[in-house]
């Protein structure tokens, strides 16, 4: 299996995302702050929706954390725009309208490559709209698509299984920790120095046909850290073993949500199954630094 000094690096654009698609179509470019589409009818007064967010309920999901900054409105399936959250958002329609809200998330932590997440539920309503005037909607309710598959599921609390436990690189461990959580009584820690100042460490379980039924494979998680990280995913073809890093974060002194997209390293890779590689790199200007990590989730379809 390569260390973290073989990486590889990939683009983090998904081949075929929705919002290329938008983007092709519509001929707008980024950075995206609001961006709409051009109305059936562009002499009529928009009304206007007011949204405060997304409030993620995950029964028997576990803890919902989320960070869903925009949100991708339709109106009567004709795509209006993308706003942040909390948005004013017009819509050019008036009478009965079919509005359809897809929550946005900002794809390996970058804002310049915003997504609507299909993993999440979206909002449908039926609003009454009159040109001029506006209504409030606060905040929507969203959950956890029933088809979603959680292959990995990582809280480092009490009982449950380690999913990182096969250590690659380095002489520390992936280990529970209450010092510093998140949610839950426990969090996953990572200790670096500048004798040991790389870490790497994969799933204890192997993940077959992650891509079978679509080609959507994203890793969730809440990080706060003094180091830089890694993603990528390894494999063998029986005689080599080989891997592919992309997806990164850099230091946070604050708990982040962050949200990985590995579809394109799955496919890169071409090896089945799969192991979730997690790496960590000291800066050289530290002598030692802590990563923690917590609610985990390798998620797909």
């Amino acid at each position: 299996m390569m260390t973290i000094e073989k990486m590889k690096l990939k683009s983090d654009r998904p081949a075929g995302s929705f919002l290329t698609r938008v983007l092709n179509t519509l001929g707008l470019l980024l950075p995206l702050l609001v961006f709409t589409g051009c109305p059936a009818d562009t002499d009529l007064v928009p009304a206007y929706v007011m949204m405060e967010g997304f409030e993620l309920q995950t029964p028997g999901q576990g803890t919902p954390t989320s960070d869903i900054p925009e949100v991708w409105v339709f109106a009567d399936a004709e795509f209006i725009g993308v706003f942040g959250l909390p948005a004013r958002i017009p819509v050019p329609r008036a009478g009965s309208s079919q509005i359809r809200l897809e929550p946005g998330v900002r794809q390996n932590g970058s804002s310049a490559t915003p997504e609507p997440y299909d993993f999440y539920t979206p909002v449908n309503l039926t609003l009454e709209l009159t040109p001029g005037e506006t209504i409030n909607i606060g905040t929507q309710p969203i959950t956890y698509k029933p088809e979603v598959r959680f292959s990995i599921f990582e809280t480092f609390e009490p009982g449950d299984v380690r999913a990182f436990s096969e250590v690659i690189n380095g002489m520390g461990t992936l280990a529970p920790t209450q010092e510093i959580v998140r949610t839950g009584d426990y969090s996953g820690k990572i200790h670096l120095t500048a004798d040991s100042p790389v870490f790497e460490v994969a799933s204890e379980q192997s993940f077959p046909d992650l891509t079978a039924t679509r080609r959507y494979v994203w890793l969730e998680m809440d990080f706060l850290s003094a180091a830089d990280g890694r993603i990528g995913v390894s494999g063998s073809n029986g005689l080599n073993s080989s891997s592919l890093f992309d997806p990164s974060f850099r230091p946070q002194e604050q708990w982040t949500k962050i949200y990985f997209d590995i579809t394109n390293i799955i496919v890169d890779l071409n090896l089945d199954p799969i192991q979730i590689n997690l790496a960590a790199i000291l800066p050289q200007d530290l002598e030692e630094g802590d990563v923690y990590l917590d609610n985990i989730k390798l998620i797909h379809f």
